[in-house]
């Protein structure tokens, strides 16, 4: 689920913990000591930044347009982001934190619970020679990194 776990892995709990996005933002604001009122404004910045851009079309090569048949009617068409919110300051600041007592961290200054989805077949050469594909691109090399799950 987008906040908490179904099936959690006990050794993996035991070892890094099983933190929440909203509980690991409440970690980092509690170990770098960024203030409720800083996030908030953040938050604010950040959301006039994206309306903006979006309304200057700076999105539209990104997001590919999905039509939703419907009968008698146009369909529905999603081709932008949904998440840009018109807030003001005083509205995130009246938000309550519900993730942790006395915390910090609120639906309007975390990250936000969006639905995306993409799609990409990786095949072997010979698969791509054996079923006809025509290659988009060739991996060369590849790396993960990562920070302690509970930030």
């Amino acid at each position: 689920t987008t906040i908490g776990w179904r099936f959690v892995n006990p050794l993996m709990k035991k070892q890094y913990g099983i933190d929440s996005m909203p509980e690991t933002a409440e970690n980092v604001a509690e170990q770098y000591k960024v203030s409720r009122e800083d996030q908030d404004l953040f938050a604010f910045r950040s959301q006039e930044k994206a309306a903006r851009a979006q309304k200057e079309g700076r999105f539209a090569e990104e997001i590919v347009p999905v039509f939703v048949p419907r009968r008698k009617q146009d369909p529905l068409v999603f081709d932008t982001d949904e998440h840009p919110r018109e807030s003001t300051l005083e509205k995130l600041a009246s938000l309550p934190t519900p993730f942790r007592e006395n915390g910090s961290v609120t639906a309007g200054n975390a990250s936000g619970v969006n639905d995306g989805a993409a799609a990409m077949l990786v095949a072997s050469e010979t698969a791509v020679k054996t079923h006809g594909l025509n290659p988009m691109a060739r991996i060369l090399g590849m790396a993960t990194a990562g920070v302690e799950p509970r930030i």
